[in-house]
This record gives structure tokens, sequence and C-alpha cells, in this order.
């Protein structure tokens, strides 16, 4: 549960699916499905009555933690049940995408089978969740994507190119992916992007990180060097096409 009646959740919730929600004190109130992320493998969703959020803490470089997952057993109208364990997460990576997230470093045989987990900390604040693709992302981040994917439209932003990161600082363009809901024909023919807004971007990782934390259908000045000049272009951001609706 986060701030602004926002929610995410693992379930895959279709475009147009009438879906209703309940908590111990309200049943079958409205949820709006606002957007989803296939590559963390969250659905953003809005409630219609205001709940509580969890309260979310930072999460502490390879610090022990209990993770707690809803034990699934079918449908069925009595109170839900949980498993919990203790684990340890490890310390910030990025996924193949390029994404941050956790890897858990305590071999435990309990973790493999949990859907839907968080982990809290000492304070009983959740520091981080695990996603549909059984990745822990740090709840603060996740929490932050939500309401650019609320503020966007469905989307984070996209800028419809993949590259790896320029020795020296910067982001080399290896490939382009532009569609009509990707900037990239903007700058397609900018070959190491230096600088986002003014900010000097010095690896892959950090412009897919500053993306996730953009709206789509925003604006931003890239500088980008190509040849021995250095040029500054205003684009408007696209959308992944893996984020519906």
């Amino acid at each position: 549960m986060l701030p602004h009646n926002l929610a995410v959740t693992t379930t895959v919730i279709p475009i147009k699916a009438d879906i209703t929600g309940t908590t111990a004190k309200r049943s079958d109130f409205g949820v709006t499905l606002e957007g989803r992320d296939n590559v963390m493998g969250f659905s953003i969703v809005h409630l219609s009555v205001p709940v509580a959020p969890s309260k979310l803490d930072p999460m502490p470089a390879s610090a022990a933690v209990v993770a707690i997952a809803p034990v699934v057993k079918g449908f069925s109208f009595k109170a839900p049940e949980y498993d919990w364990t203790m684990t340890t997460l490890g310390d910030p990576t990025n996924n193949a995408q390029g994404v941050v997230h956790y890897l858990t470093t305590s071999a435990n045989t309990r973790l493999p089978s949990y859907i839907d987990a968080i982990a809290v900390d000492s304070s009983d604040h959740v520091v981080a969740v695990l996603s549909a693709r059984h990745f822990w992302y740090p709840a603060q981040f996740v929490a932050q994507v939500a309401e650019v994917v609320a503020t966007g439209h469905g989307c984070h932003a996209d800028l419809g190119i993949k590259g790896t990161t320029e020795q020296g600082g910067g982001v080399r363009i290896t490939r382009s992916c532009a569609t009509a809901r990707r900037p990239t024909r903007d700058f397609a023919w900018a070959k190491v992007i230096t600088a986002w807004n003014g900010k000097d971007l010095n690896t892959w990782n950090q412009l897919v990180s500053t993306l996730y934390l953009t709206p789509a259908y925003t604006h931003a000045e890239l500088t980008y060097a190509k040849s021995t000049a250095v040029h500054h272009v205003n684009v408007t951001l696209g959308c992944p096409s893996k984020l519906v609706p």
C-alpha cells in the first residue's frame, strides 16, 4: 500500500478488467489499473477508498530482514495465513535491463516458493518487495515508480534505445528501437549521451533508473557528443511498449 491510494501487486491485471479490493475494514471497493511494468513484474493500481500506506525504509546493504509471504491455498473466505523466514538481501545491483534490485544471499529452501512477499526490517517497515520475476526490489524505488506510472498515464519514460556505458562517462547508443511512442528519431544520429537535463550521465544503469523515475510524455534536455562536437536537444519522452495500458 502506497500514498495517494496507490498499491502494487505482482498479479497480472488485464487493461479492462473489472476488479475489486477487500481490506479488514472494507470489502468490494473499486480498483483501477494504472499501469504495469513487465520488466520488474508489478501492476500498479488505484484504490477507490483511502487505505493507510505501508511504512517504507531504505534497504541497508547486506542487512538481515524478515521475508513475509501469504500462504496460497486456493480460494477461501478464511483469514489469510502467512509464512515468514529470516534472510539477508545482498548489496544493490542491476538486472539485465539495468533496474536496481537485490539478491538473497542466505541459503533458504523456503524463499523460492514465496509469492507476493515483502521484506521488513527491525522496525517492521517494508524495505524490499519480491516481484513476479523473483527479484527483490527496494520498496522506496517501487513506490517512486508507481507514482511515476500513475502520473505518466500508465508508463514511465522511454527513449527507444539500447546502450552501454562509455569509457570515461556517458552512454553510447548501440541500437535504436523507435516507434510512434518513442522519441529516438529526434536524436538517432547522436553517438554518446553525456548529460540529462544538465546533469552528467555516467552509466547505462543510471540512465535506466532516471527513465524509470520520469513520467512518460514529459520533456528532457539531452546533451550528446558526436565526433568532437557537443550538442543539446530537447525530446518528448515516449512510453515503452512493455508497459500497459
